[in-house]
Parts: structure tokens; sequence; C-alpha cells
């Protein structure tokens, strides 16, 4: 038998068209503001057209019809718009809501080859053929885009280090970066070192990139006070990056701000002459 508690429950839940308008609205905000889409499993992560593509796994909202067209008309990255509409069309097969959705698509999606394909695999009636042709090029794209975003990863890394960058949107864009390739925390970590210990990397991007420490996640954080801690006070460089976590440290105690990291012990930084030796020319952290 029901509780009394479970009928109130159910008298002052929102009506599920409500809250399906108020997550779309978020989605939408989300995208106006050039963010990926961020779903709760476990943990709270962005979501990538892996995720999309991978029909064994549940996306819980994202699998509905009306989530998977928003975000094949405006999603803001490329390939998780296409892989959306590659989960979407075999939802339209036999499907009359789901198959205006996906005609819609067809017309509007901002972009090209969105709609193109969408349009082709609905005109051909949604067969089979065309539902697995539409994966085969959302996993295309998904290629395609990583290699594209690799080499300008290397290229923005090179402008970085020959100072022909503004540095300002360093921690967004090294954020955007390990989004679109995904790649492994090992990796991501050693390109954040190698830009603070850098002896070529400008002083400007290495301490910007220390101002805006608090915003990496916590294990990198952690590792990069220890390493700035450690470097000797004997190049102009190191100095800027010193009072750069000096200038955050002081910054979150006077806003009484917990900044995981701050009180951890620094390692006692080494004494002597630097050792000798031409340093070599920065290159960027890939493998």
């Amino acid at each position: 038998m029901d509780s009394p508690l479970h009928d109130i429950e159910a008298d002052t839940a929102p009506p599920a068209d409500t809250v399906l308008a108020c997550f779309l609205a978020d989605l939408r905000n989300r995208f106006r503001l050039g963010l990926p889409a961020r779903i709760e499993a476990r943990t709270v992560r962005d979501l990538k057209a892996e995720d999309l593509l991978n029909e064994d796994l549940d996306l819980g909202p994202f699998d509905h019809a009306s989530v998977l067209s928003t975000m094949a008309n405006h999603d803001p990255f490329g390939p998780n718009a296409m892989a959306a509409a590659a989960r979407l069309l075999p939802r339209a097969v036999g499907d009359d809501h789901a198959r205006a959705l996906a005609e819609d698509v067809g017309r509007v999606s901002n972009h090209p080859r969105v709609r193109e394909s969408v349009g082709m695999a609905v005109r051909e009636g949604l067969s089979p053929a065309s539902l697995t042709g539409m994966k085969a090029v959302a996993v295309e794209e998904m290629a395609a885009a990583r290699a594209a975003t690799r080499r300008a990863l290397v290229s923005y890394l090179e402008d970085l280090a020959a100072a022909g960058r503004d540095p300002a949107t360093l921690v967004d864009d090294l954020m955007m970066f390990n989004y679109r390739l995904d790649l492994p925390p090992v990796v991501f970590r050693k390109i954040v070192v190698t830009l603070i210990e850098g002896q070529r990397v400008p002083a400007i991007v290495r301490a910007r990139l220390v101002r805006d420490l608090h915003r990496l996640p916590r294990p990198l954080r952690l590792e990069v006070v220890t390493r700035v801690s450690l470097l000797p006070p004997n190049t102009h460089g190191n100095m800027a990056v010193k009072k750069a976590l000096e200038g955050l440290m002081r910054r979150f105690d006077r806003h009484a701000g917990d900044f995981p990291g701050k009180d951890a012990k620094p390692a006692a930084a080494p004494t002597g002459p630097a050792p000798a030796g031409r340093v070599a020319p920065w290159r960027p952290a890939l493998p």
C-alpha cells in the first residue's frame, strides 16, 4: 500500500513535459555559451561523441528524441551533433514524432554536414543501409575533428612559446583542447607541467597558468604547487611563477576560499648554482 507521502510526492511532482522543457532550456543555454552537454552518471562529466555512438550506453534524458534533435541542431561541437543525429535516426523508424524531428534536423541544423547526411537518410526512408551509413559518417567526422584539433593544439602551444598569443584565456583554451581531444590525464598533465617549468616559455604565459591554477583538476593543482616550489629562484621566469603562486595563495586566504593544495607543505627549493648547459628550445609536450 502506498504511503500518504507517496501521494503527496506524486501530486507535487512537476509534469514530465515541464521537466523536459527545463532540461532543453538548460542545454540550449550551454550551447549558446559554447559549452558541451553535461551528463550525470557516477560523476558529472562532459558528454562526448563516443558516448552518443555507443548504443549500449544508457544516456538517460539524452536518449529522448527531443534532446537528441536539439543536440543535432545546436551543439557547438560538430562531432557531437553528428553523433546525436546518428543516435536519433533509428528512433525515428516507426515513430512519427521522432521522424518529424529528424526531418527538421535535415533542414535547420547549424552544421551543414549534419543537414546533408540526415536529409539523405530521410529521403532514403531511413533504410537500414542509410542508418549504418549515418553512423559511419559520424565516426569519420569524429576522427577528422580530432586530427584537426591536434594540429591546432600544436600550433597553439608553439604560438604561446613564441609569445605570439595572448595567454588571457589560456586555461579555458587548454580545457577545451582537453575536451575535444579526450586527452589521457597523463598527457594533459605533461602539457601543463611543461608550460609551468619550460624556461623557453614566456614568463607571462607561465604566470598566467599559475594564477588560474584553481580551475585545474585537483591532483594537477597539487603537483604544480610542488613543482613551482622546487623551481630555483635564478631566472626572471621562475621568479614570476613563484610570485604568481604567492599571490594566488594570498587571494584565497583573504577571501577564506578553499584552494586544495594551499596547505600542502612545499618542498625545499634546491640550493646552489643552476645546472650548466644550454636550455633546449621548448616544444609542445605531446606524445
